[in-house]
């Protein structure tokens, strides 16, 4: 994590690559996905943002959605709570920390679609199908106040 002076972010438009959706939570991709976790969220996700003096909260570019509540995971979900049933989420965070089941899973899915979000955010601001006018940003001249979802597009690069 690198973390930039107000100078050189003001006077430069740097974007930061964001472990969650647009409002999301704020901090290391360790943080947000036990934030998640104790919020039992419906979806993470990750977003490329202008970077700003206030850390995490320039406006987004894109996005990416990634579900975290479906069929597939109810296993890991029953697991962790069969686990609260006798411990706080804390005690599990001490004892497995990144290695607990269902923290591993939702890390292991948004990592994987953190390179084509790169890759299409810039191909897109190679384009110009996405713009930047100063700290706004544009698609296709339409200004994008919450960013662009580039999750179907993510998707179909990872062949889902």
């Amino acid at each position: 994590m690198l973390i930039v002076s107000d100078e050189f972010c003001e006077r430069y438009t740097l974007l930061n690559l964001h472990p969650a959706l647009p409002n999301g939570p704020k901090g290391t991709w360790q943080e947000v996905i036990w934030q998640l976790i104790r919020q039992r969220a419906n979806e993470a996700g990750a977003q490329i943002h202008i970077v700003t003096p206030e850390l995490d909260s320039g406006p987004p570019v894109s996005f990416v959605r990634i579900p975290i509540r479906t069929p597939d995971l109810r296993p890991l979900w029953e697991a962790l709570d069969e686990k609260l049933r006798a411990q706080p989420l804390e005690a599990i965070i001490a004892r497995e920390g990144e290695s607990e089941p269902l923290f591993a899973e939702i890390r292991r899915r948004e990592l994987a679609r953190e390179v084509p979000l790169i890759h299409l955010t810039l191909k897109k601001l190679a384009e110009g199908d996405i713009t930047l006018q100063g700290k706004t940003v544009l698609r296709h001249g339409t200004p994008m106040p919450n960013g662009v979802d580039l999750t179907d597009e993510v998707e179909a690069m990872l062949g889902r």
